[in-house]
């Protein structure tokens, strides 16, 4: 049975504890943190369409599609979209070696 000796021991303590503080120290923003969010924000930004048009909108309504029109256009979309009766055929995965 060893018997450690608290004098080889707490200098390891101490210097691990310090190493371990040492990471937790630092207030400067990491390259991660400064560069947050940006993936996302260019990926949205890479979706619009007209991007001047985005940034300075019509204040007119969009014309040519009738309230009545659109909701009939509405209606049929939520009742057949994603029906899952309209899948018929089963999928059939073959593996060959």
């Amino acid at each position: 049975m060893h018997i450690f000796n608290t004098t080889m021991i707490l200098p390891f303590v101490a210097f691990t504890a310090a190493v371990l503080l040492a990471g937790c120290a630092s207030t400067d923003a990491t390259r991660v943190e400064e560069d947050f969010g940006t993936s996302v924000r260019q990926m949205v930004d890479a979706q619009i369409y007209d991007p001047e048009a985005a940034k300075n909108p019509r204040k007119d309504p969009p014309m040519g599609l009738d309230g009545v029109q659109a909701e009939a256009v509405l209606d049929v979309y939520r009742e057949h979209v994603g029906d899952p009766e309209e899948v018929t055929e089963t999928l059939r995965i073959e593996i060959s070696e």
